[in-house]
C-alpha cells in the first residue's frame, strides 16, 4: 500500500474546530485550551478565505522547537504560562461535519492536499503544517526516514496510508 511519513512530535494534542461564528480548541480528551490568541487569529484568517467549517488536528508545541531537543519539547510547551511562543502542527484536517458526526470517508491522500491548500493560506507564524517527508510504497523509507528523525533527536515517525479513512481513537 502506498503511504506517507510525517515527523511524530511530542506536543500537546489539539483539535480546532474552525466555524464562520468561531474558534474553539480542545485537548484529546475534549478540555478547552484557551489563551492561544496567536494559533486563533491565524485560524479566523484561513476561515475567511477557505468559505467551509473545518476542523484541524494537530500538535501544540514550542515555536522555536528547532533549537529544543525533542525530550524538552513537551516539558517546555506545558510549562509555557503566558500563551505566546506557540505553534499549531496541524497534521490532519477535515470537515466540521464529519467530525461532528464520527465519519469520515475522505481518505487521507485528498485531506492531505486540502490540508497543504489550508496551510499555503495560513502565512502566520502560529501555524505549520507538517511536512511530508515521504510518499510512496518503498517500506524502506520508513527505516530510513525514522533513522533521519532520530539523528535531528526528534521522537520518530507517524506513517498514514494514502487510503486511509480519519480514525477518530487513538491508532497503532
Amino acid at each position: 500500500k502506498s503511504f506517507a511519513i510525517t515527523e511524530k512530535l511530542d506536543g500537546i494534542r489539539c483539535i480546532a474546530m474552525v466555524t464562520k461564528d468561531n474558534v474553539r480548541l480542545f485537548s484529546r480528551q475534549g478540555q478547552p485550551i484557551t489563551g492561544l490568541d496567536e494559533v486563533e487569529s491565524a485560524l479566523v484568517n484561513i476561515r475567511a478565505v477557505y468559505s467551509k467549517d473545518f476542523v484541524f488536528d494537530g500538535e501544540l508545541l514550542v515555536t522555536d522547537r528547532d533549537s529544543i531537543p525533542s525530550k524538552e519539547q513537551y516539558k517546555r510547551t506545558t510549562q509555557i504560562v503566558v500563551h505566546k511562543g506557540i505553534t499549531y502542527n496541524v497534521f490532519d484536517t477535515l470537515e466540521l461535519d464529519a467530525f461532528q458526526s464520527q465519519q469520515c470517508e475522505m481518505p487521507y491522500y485528498m485531506r492531505r492536499q486540502r490540508l497543504d491548500v489550508l496551510g499555503e493560506i495560513a502565512h502566520s507564524p502560529s501555524i505549520r503544517v507538517v511536512p511530508v517527508e515521504y510518499m510512496g510504497n518503498d517500506v524502506s523509507q520508513i527505516q530510513t526516514q525514522l533513522n533521519h528523525q532520530r539523528a535531528l533527536q526528534h521522537e520518530g515517525v507517524m506513517l498514514n496510508l494514502l487510503d486511509a479513512t480519519y480514525q477518530f481513537t487513538r491508532t497503532n
